[in-house]
């Protein structure tokens, strides 16, 4: 069947690829349809051949499309297309009906049982039978009982398990009643001493011990009287192979035998010495008084003369703190030295009441003056308390008290 009868079956336009020009052929595009009409004369006339031959009128663009139409055509009226196989599908085109019919099986398959258990006794449920049927060929029927209670060996060795089946597993190796527990006294019988933590130790290390060991040296001296003293016989023995005897006795007097009074450390250094040494004793060293220089003005004493003129640029100044803080210092490195560290910053209100309280605004300063009744005026100066110079001043003053 050509493809332009295939296509008018189906289409659902208004117009036809007719040929435009009278001779009624069909096309399956208009661009087939234009190109013919370029060359067609318009007055063939249509062959009875292409024409339906059971009545239903249509018109085929040749012999062999009219024969393939002919065996579907189910004669003039409405187009039935259902399948005739009895699946009960409606096509929407007779084509689409003959092809359907090719792999059509007919009528679907009942629907499976609404219980679908396993008839074994299992209790399992499937999906489908076909499930069923594959599931029941390795069915063993309903499951084995639960284990019992007790899962404790029944072979007396006392051991617990799990499950059943992990009790039987069990019994099949096991031997019976746990062994007698190991000796209290687990020395070696073989007399080195040694103390074994379990029987099985024990036998092991007796396969390995040589008995008991050989005695211990009671004076671990070297024997070629060099008068060193090892800790283990051993070390005594390793130390022997290398021992050359007692040393060379030390001389009694360490003096230079020339006379010039040096004591040396050694008798090898004495020899080394009287090599070089003429006999007369050297002078005694002249001892070092030190330079003392004392402040004009204050009457201190330094050891080094720049210490002092450094001491009397700053002597009898005081260096009070730039910041304003009111410390005091001897020297002006003291002060430089205090001035990186000080944190004061100036206050202009300061309590007539309580010592060292300043205040940089007026308002802080009158939150400050509400713990006093009455409230004081405000002073430009610091309070301070009078100072204690020493213990025995502090000491005096609380004995005049009592």
């Amino acid at each position: 069947m050509g493809k332009a009868c295939y296509h008018q079956w189906t289409c659902k336009a208004d117009g036809t690829k007719t040929c435009t020009k009278g001779c009624q052929k069909v096309f399956s595009t208009t661009y087939n349809r234009d190109a013919h009409s370029t060359s067609c004369s318009g007055t063939a006339p249509v062959p009875a051949s292409r024409h339906c031959s059971r009545g239903c009128g249509f018109l085929a663009c040749s012999v062999a499309a009219r024969r393939n139409h002919d065996r579907i055509c189910q004669g003039p009226g409405p187009v039935n297309l259902t399948c005739t196989k009895g699946c009960s599908r409606v096509l929407q085109s007779r084509v689409g009906l003959v092809l359907h019919e090719r792999t059509c099986r007919g009528a679907p398959a009942p629907a499976p049982a609404s219980i679908i258990e396993c008839t074994k006794g299992c209790g399992r449920t499937l999906k489908s039978d076909a499930g069923r049927l594959l599931h029941e060929r390795t069915c063993h029927g309903p499951p084995a009982p639960a284990p019992v209670a007790i899962l404790v060996c029944t072979l007396g060795c006392g051991r617990t398990l799990k499950t059943n089946t992990g009790r039987l597993v069990h019994e099949t190796t096991c031997t019976g009643a746990l062994a007698p527990a190991p000796v209290a006294i687990l020395e070696c019988t073989k007399g080195c001493g040694r103390t074994l933590k379990s029987d099985v130790g024990r036998l092991a290390h007796e396969q390995t011990c040589t008995g008991p060991s050989a005695p211990a040296v009671a004076i671990l001296e070297c024997t070629k009287g060099c008068g060193r003293t090892l800790k283990t016989n051993t070390g005594r023995l390793v130390h022997e192979t290398t021992c050359t005897g007692p040393s060379a006795p030390a001389a009694a007097i360490l003096e230079c035998t020339k006379g010039c009074g040096r004591t040396l450390k050694s008798n090898t250094g004495r020899l080394l010495h009287e090599t070089t040494c003429s006999g007369v004793p050297a002078p005694p060293p002249v001892a070092r008084v030190p330079r003392v220089t004392s402040c004009p003005k204050c009457a201190s004493v330094f050891g080094r003369s720049d210490s002092l003129k450094r001491h009397i640029l700053d002597c009898g100044i005081e260096h009070k703190c730039s910041k304003g803080c009111g410390e005091t210092f001897i020297s002006s490195r003291k002060r430089a030295r205090h001035v990186e560290e000080c944190r004061y910053v100036p206050r202009k209100y300061f309590c007539p009441i309580c010592p060292y309280t300043g205040f940089r605004h007026l308002k802080h300063y009158d939150q400050h003056a509400k713990t006093h009744d009455p409230a004081p005026a405000p002073q430009s100066t610091m309070l301070r308390p009078p100072a204690v110079h020493s213990v025995s001043h502090l000491l005096e003053g609380q004995s005049d008290s009592l």
